[in-house]
């Protein structure tokens, strides 16, 4: 058992008391304290539970007030960890002491400004805390800081505490907030954990996640009458919901409605639920019968499955393949399935799931762009009429059928959407005038001379005639993600054919679940508005592009990712030729790109705060610029908008960002720091030894790192070997005092590191904006590799050796911490880098290998997952490779051990 020193364990209920005991109880079988007390209003014995009664509380108010101003006279430990009923310990092992380097700390809150930490329904707070807060100028309600924004929640404890009197208490106290990263390891509750296991939670909105089905009835008769009327249990149903759990859906609305009959969100979803019983329907029963596919024409339907931000989602994608199999009432159709890297092994058993049931699977290794995905597999289709369908639509009874004959029921109808549910209600109007459009809003015009579109037309659940499809170019890939459905509908309606709503069709739609991870930002929204404003709207000047030859391209986060796009950047010179290109990014990168004759001007900004997402950042930037100028062309060079598990596809990151920007695949991959003799000149006055092996032995996080003894005993060793001493080179801080090592920490700008890597005979470092820079110099490399892929961010120069760590994940995780609690870089040895130096200090030809461990190895993507075959396991030749040619019982080649039917062949 984790035992969590100087701490009491808490919890404060007055309403919900079987279920915070329940919650106590469970928090002391996971972890030990040093006590756990029950604060509330009834007697209670419980073993291992000091009871201590207390006034009954029944509001916010009164349990705000009695936080802030009582709560220390009961706790007599150095901390005390609050717990609700609906918050309490999920994993014990993410437990770790730095939690009590800080006086408080909670999960994140979703806001988009300072004071983000947090959430007090699961946090840890010191008895320093508690006390500082009976000061007299600490209050709640509505005496609060007058320049606060924060008047809805001014009586809610945590948010007065880490929110309105933050800096007060960090001033006048030396109070210390833990840091976002910290809180993320700690707790969640509007966020998505994803795989990061905190340590414990919050919210009765999250209880999905730990209330067994068998439990759920007793749970619900457990909560108070107070807790049955709140927003928090609508919410919780919601979720249900959208996982396609409908009993307990159902559940959790029939209990509302119990104390709160007229409430009309719980009646609505729970009727939404009589329409999607056929999702439960015995599946061993036959499919309904449909009519002979001698005479249909075939129907390709197109799903793109992106990354689903919470796991537990890909349940989702198989109640729509399922509602599919079951509800097409149509047999002439083929499904092909666009592979854009869900995460989990749950949701690659989806993709698994898809290729036993025959579907056409196809991969889609870029970052998504909805247009472009689609484009993609239209081109894979077979069928005479294209069917788009989200991931996370649930298409009602003979939906296939009607649809296609509404589509074939008149000459002019080309384009057809079902009726969606939830109901969407926007719609927009367009009227025709001269070789453009203006926006109307009246939705009682029904003139020939107006073209209405509307959200239930959508991309979600389309149906479209592939040759009028292609006749019409297709899909616009100028858009991002949005507005590509109502250009599709214009072009289509443009050449004198109808786009219709089949009203007689039902598809349930998860309100854009499938896309979650791509919606929030604010960018590519606006610039996709502009791109459709431009286009169709007769205000604009439609030869906009040919006057304003202005293009803007927006590079902000890493050292090593700034590097990976100068072939990007070089690339786009061409393409626009006679464009002014404009780059922003950030300040500590601009000798990366100054000098560059590829760019005209050069932006350098700063207030880059590290501790928020890289994407805010980067949303802050692109609003600001995007106002500045009509750019003919904005192109955002961000990968981590969305989640790391893109960097699983194998893809190297170099050619991702070349995606992005349209440009893939690159003529030329090589990367361009401009130096000038100046630059050289420095570096010359410095060498003045035998061999010139330069090291860097930060990766950006702790996990990335290999052992500061391993550095050590592998400078002595070049010593003894080269009689020359290694480089250090980074940042300052970054320091190692050996008596084998020159110290050039912090000494070295970007341009002087280029040209001490163009005269080194060996640069040894991890995956970080140092390695990357040596492959601008074309220097020879050997790159350690642990969490990380190898072959995604792998150098780009002639000659290099990547290492990855023998006890690297099967799928590196690209986690700031182990979840296994191992480090993998620990497992790469001294002896295995002195190899590969020796290697390639005496080639004579180009290397270009990747190890796992201390020998060559071929490193490849299967289902795009980890995989690695030895040399000694992959002489075989590609002819011998066949699945034809080996035998279900032979052992697969691909070496993983097992029997090539249990593997490959599967």
């Amino acid at each position: 058992m984790i035992e969590i020193p100087n701490t009491t364990l808490c919890c404060i209920d007055c309403i919900n008391h079987e279920l915070s005991i329940r919650a106590i109880e469970h928090c002391l079988r996971a972890c030990g304290f040093e006590k756990a007390i029950f604060l509330t209003d009834r007697e209670f014995d419980l073993e291992g539970i000091d009871v201590i009664e207390i006034p009954a509380i029944s509001t916010k108010e009164q349990y705000s007030l009695f936080v802030l101003k009582e709560l220390h006279k009961y706790i007599n430990t150095d901390f005390v960890l609050m717990i609700q009923y609906d918050g309490f310990i999920i994993n014990p092992a993410a437990w770790t002491p730095e939690f009590q380097k800080y006086d408080y700390i909670g999960a994140k809150w979703l806001i988009e400004k300072n004071f983000t930490v947090g959430n007090g329904g699961f946090s840890l707070r010191s008895k320093r805390l508690l006390q500082a807060l009976t000061d007299e100028d600490i209050k709640i309600g509505s005496i609060r800081p007058a320049d606060s924004d924060d008047a809805l929640h001014a009586s809610h404890e945590d948010v007065v505490i880490c929110r309105l009197y933050r800096p007060f208490l960090e001033q006048k106290y030396g109070i210390k907030f833990a840091p976002e990263f910290l809180a993320d390891r700690f707790s969640y509750e509007h966020s998505d954990p994803g795989d990061n296991h905190p340590f414990g939670f919050h919210g009765l909105f999250n209880m999905w996640r730990y209330i067994h089905p068998s439990f759920l009835i007793d749970f619900l008769n457990m909560l108070s009458p107070k807790t049955l009327q709140s927003t928090q249990l609508l919410e919780l149903g919601i979720n249900y919901h959208r996982l396609g759990r409908f009993k307990e859906a159902e559940l959790v609305y029939q209990k509302i409605l119990e104390v709160s009959p007229h409430h009309q969100e719980a009646f609505a979803l729970l009727n939404q639920i009589n329409y999607t019983q056929t999702m439960t329907r015995d599946r061993s029963k036959p499919l309904r019968k449909t009519p002979s596919s001698s005479k249909q024409k075939k129907v390709s339907i197109i799903i793109p499955v992106s990354l689903i931000p919470v796991h537990e989602y890909h349940s989702i994608v198989l109640n729509c393949l399922n509602a599919i199999e079951e509800n097409a009432g149509y047999q002439n159709y083929e499904v092909i399935i666009i592979d854009n890297v869900m995460s989990g092994e749950n949701a690659r058993g989806v993709i698994r799931e898809c290729q036993a049931r025959g579907y056409k699977v196809i991969p889609y290794p870029f970052k998504f762009n909805r247009p472009k995905a689609l484009n993609y597999a239209a081109k894979h289709a077979k069928g005479e009429y294209l069917l788009f369908l989200d991931c996370d639509t649930v298409p009602k009874a003979n939906f296939l059928r009607s649809l296609v004959e509404t589509l074939e029921s008149e000459g002019r109808i080309k384009a057809v959407s079902p009726q969606m549910h939830p109901p969407i209600h926007e719609v927009s109007l367009y009227q025709k005038i001269n070789n453009g459009y203006i926006f109307k809003n009246d939705s009682l015009m029904e003139d020939l001379n107006y073209i209405k579109t509307c959200d239930e037309l959508s991309l979600c659940c389309l149906l479209v005639d592939k040759h009028v499809f292609h006749e019409v170019g297709g899909l616009d890939e100028s858009y991002r993600f949005y507005g590509a459905d109502k250009d599709l509908f214009l072009k289509i309606s443009e050449r004198g054919y109808k786009c219709f709503v089949d009203k007689n069709v039902f598809v349930f739609h998860h309100g854009g679940l499938a896309y979650l991870g791509f919606k929030d930002n604010e960018y590519p929204r606006s610039f996709d508005e502009i791109v459709f404003d431009r286009k169709w709207f007769v205000h604009n000047d439609n030869a906009f592009i040919n006057n304003k030859k202005e293009l803007l391209v927006i590079k902000l986060q890493s050292m090593g990712d700034a590097v990976m796009v100068t072939p990007t950047i070089n690339a786009l010179r061409e393409k626009y030729p006679s464009h002014k290109i404009t780059l922003v990014t950030y300040a500590g990168w601009k000798d990366i790109f100054e000098g560059s004759p590829y760019i005209d001007e050069l932006i350098a900004v700063e207030g880059w705060d590290k501790s928020k997402p890289s994407s805010l950042f980067y949303e802050e930037v692109t609003s600001e610029y995007l106002k500045k100028k009509e750019w003919a062309n904005v192109i955002q060079l961000n990968c981590l908008d969305f989640p790391a598990w893109y960097k699983r596809t194998g893809l190297h990151l170099r050619d991702f960002y070349a995606e992005i920007a349209g440009v893939y695949p690159l003529k030329d991959t090589r990367y361009f720091i401009p130096i000038t003799d100046d630059h050289r000149n420095t570096i010359n006055a410095i060498l003045k030894q035998h061999k010139t092996i330069c090291i860097h032995t930060k990766g950006g996080w702790d996990l990335k790192d290999w052992p500061r003894y391993k550095w050590l005993e592998f400078a002595e060793a070049i010593y003894g070997c080269y009689n020359s001493k290694v480089i250090l080179v980074g940042g300052k801080g970054e320091e190692i005092e050996s008596p084998y090592i020159i110290n050039l920490n912090g000494k070295l700008g970007i341009k002087e590191l280029a040209a001490l890597f163009e005269r080194a005979d060996l640069f040894v470092g991890l995956d970080s904006g140092p390695m990357h820079t040596a492959s601008a110099a074309n220097a020879p490399i050997i790159a350690l590799f642990g969490p990380t892929p190898a072959t995604v961010t792998a150098p780009n120069s002639d000659i290099y050796i990547t290492i990855q760590a023998p006890l690297s994940c099967e799928v590196p995780c690209h986690g700031n911490t182990c979840p296994n609690g191992i480090g993998c870089m620990d497992s790469s040895a001294v002896g295995t880098v002195l190899k590969a130096t020796e290697k390639i200090l005496n080639r004579k030809g180009i290397i270009r290998e990747h190890w796992k461990g201390d020998e060559p190895a071929k490193i490849f993507f299967k289902d795009w997952e980890w995989h690695i075959t030895t040399s000694r396991q992959s002489n075989q030749t590609e002819e011998s490779n066949k699945p034809n040619k080996i035998g279900r019982n032979a052992p697969c080649p691909c070496g993983s051990g097992k029997k090539y039917k249990k593997c490959c062949g599967d």
